[in-house]
């Protein structure tokens, strides 16, 4: 008599790395148009000193930001102290998504997007509690910041392809088709 193989729900990698990425950019290019957009900017052929040296006096000041663009596009762009709507909309954004939305739905736009969703280790959705030890363990999965190595090697050698997060909060994600099923 044969018996069924049973397919590992949670072989979803390459999905949940997209969907990080979707997630990623909701969150990021909507932040970075705001920041950017209270920028206000100068020739660099107007300036009495070098663009460099424009920028560190300009940065010298409390919460001064400066960007030298000159070999771009020979301009220098700045804004008085942190540009307020793009950090309220990355630090509301952020938890709202991965937070609320996942706790709640088990789901981000991302996730939703890719088929795949996150649940508790009975197959429901993971709980508001859950999903904030989740994101809030995203410092040890980010790690380096600029590209999450630990995060990304820890979920391809486990079991399970959980993460640091999900171990803690003990979380796996899933093909939405398993969704409700113990795992």
């Amino acid at each position: 008599m044969a018996y069924p193989v049973q397919d590992d729900p949670t072989k979803v990698f390459g999905r949940r790395v997209l969907a990080a990425l979707i997630d990623g950019l909701l969150i990021m290019v909507p932040a970075i148009i705001l920041v950017t957009s209270q920028f206000e900017y100068l020739d660099t052929d107007v300036l009495e000193v070098d663009p460099q040296v424009f920028c560190d006096r300009y940065i010298e000041d409390p919460g001064g930001m400066c960007l030298n663009t000159d070999d771009i596009d020979g301009r220098v762009y700045f804004s008085e102290g942190v540009p307020g709507a793009g950090t309220a909309f990355f630090w509301v954004a952020n938890p709202l998504l991965l937070v609320l939305l996942q706790g709640l739905a088990g789901w981000t736009p991302g996730k939703l997007v890719t088929g795949i969703r996150t649940v508790g280790e009975d197959g429901r959705v993971p709980g508001i509690g859950r999903a904030a030890v989740r994101w809030l363990l995203w410092i040890a999965d980010g790690f380096p910041y600029f590209l999450p190595l630990v995060g990304f090697i820890v979920g391809l050698t486990t079991v399970g392809h959980r993460r640091v997060g999900d171990m803690v909060a003990k979380t796996f994600v899933v093909r939405a088709s398993a969704m409700g099923s113990p795992i």
